[in-house]
């Protein structure tokens, strides 16, 4: 057993890590920062606080299939607090930030077992993010000057299963991933002095993925190439159940100059499902009139180099340029 505490002007952290039993290992952690307190000391109107948390459990129940658990967890809180002294500045502050408290988590299981020539992974997971936003026009809060009020929460339970084999010099790996999806977002924006934008809505739906990929060094091994192919659908947008629209090749080739330095480039398309905000959003009659939204699309181009003196030490250079296709962007503001 053994353990870390590390504190600072800013910050404290504790760390433990050690055996549970003869099998199972742990590792875990939290910190938290002290800023809010900093930032009172030296009259900033600002108070930010925060805590995290993370662990690790691993369980080995025999050579070949090992059980492990990884958790993550955050609570932010962003608040104001009137100053010493009362500069333009500080004051403009107070009346242009938000009142921020949010609060998150993952946690989930990996079984892994090793098979011939590969291993298989089922992953089961679940993430929650909860969010509260509360602007002023000033540090008052009075309700008949609010200008933002935020309250929303994002929930996904997922699963996830893959396997990886390697036949004949060639790695081949494949999945399948299901997750549920809840959202709540109750919402208002002050849009003018005399207009609002407000809305509350409660959504749930399912998400559909599946891939292919394979990669081998061709050429005496001078060049490692990797193609793979992936679809992503749901059960929410008008088109979400096509898996033709969301199909996305990935090609990537690294030439072995010699055994330090490689030239690498790829390309490949990528989609990405619209943001639950967006998607729950209801008009006046509460319909949701962004079903008909399609995934956003991006294309990526890559060209790049890595140079490795030595196994532990590794320089890359990359450039890149990127092409989106059907990115939200709002009408009215």
């Amino acid at each position: 057993m053994s353990g870390n505490i590390r504190v600072s002007a800013t910050e404290s952290v504790l760390t433990l890590e050690g055996p549970i039993s003869e099998r199972t290992t742990f590792l875990a952690s939290g910190r938290k920062s002290y800023l809010g307190l900093l930032f009172k000391l030296i009259d900033l109107p600002i108070r930010p606080n925060f805590y995290d948390f993370q662990y690790k459990v691993t369980h080995k129940f025999n050579n070949k299939l090992t059980l492990t658990s990884i958790g993550l967890g955050g609570i932010d809180n962003f608040s104001f607090a009137p100053t010493k002294e009362a500069s333009a500045e500080n004051i403009y502050v107070l009346r242009s930030s938000p009142y921020i408290n949010q609060w998150n988590y993952t946690v989930g299981f990996n079984l892994s077992q090793q098979i011939e020539d590969g291993y298989i992974n089922f992953i089961i997971s679940r993430n929650r993010y909860e969010n509260g936003i509360d602007k002023y026009e000033d540090q008052n809060r009075i309700e008949s000057q609010r200008t933002s009020a935020i309250n929303s929460y994002e929930i996904e339970n997922k699963f996830r299963w893959n396997i990886n084999k390697f036949i004949n010099d060639w790695k081949l790996s494949g999945g399948l991933s299901i997750q549920n999806v809840s959202y709540f977002g109750d919402v208002f924006l002050k849009t003018g002095p005399e207009t609002s934008l407000s809305f509350k809505s409660d959504i749930n739906f399912w998400k559909y993925g599946a891939f292919l990929q394979a990669s081998k060094n061709l050429f005496n091994e001078n060049i490692l190439v990797s193609a793979g192919v992936r679809t992503d659908m749901n059960s929410f947008t008008d088109h979400g159940k096509n898996p033709l629209k969301t199909l996305s090749p990935r090609l990537s080739l690294a030439y072995h100059i010699n055994k330090q330095i490689d030239l690498t480039g790829s390309i490949g398309t990528y989609f990405k499902i619209p943001t639950y905000t967006a998607l729950g959003y209801q008009d006046r009659n509460q319909r949701f009139i962004n079903k008909q939204m399609d995934y956003t699309q991006s294309t990526h181009y890559v060209i790049g180099t890595q140079y490795l003196p030595k196994t532990s030490l590794r320089f890359t250079l990359e450039g890149f340029y990127k092409k989106y296709k059907h990115y939200p962007v709002s009408e009215r503001f």
